[in-house]
């Protein structure tokens, strides 16, 4: 004959917070992974274009240095 096993209130909360906090975790890294996809998509972009353009779109001589030589896009303070 089997015991049967009985849980408490707290059991459930717990596992569920623990859950969704992984889930949170997991989101917020495939947000982060999507965001550095994306900036180095622009950045590439940014890259290609000859200087004159970027200075016509509103970037400064420094923005645009980080661009080509610290191959970095500006920070977004700058804008």
């Amino acid at each position: 004959m089997s015991t049967p096993i009985t849980y408490g209130m707290d059991a459930v909360p717990d596992t569920a917070a623990r859950a969704a906090g992984r889930f949170q975790r997991a989101l917020e890294r495939f947000m982060a992974a999507r965001e550095a996809q994306a900036s180095r998509r622009v950045l590439d972009y940014l890259s290609a274009l000859p200087d004159e353009q970027l200075a016509a779109l509103g970037y400064t001589e420094a923005q645009i240095r980080q661009i080509r030589v610290e191959h970095r896009l500006p920070d977004r303070a700058d804008f």
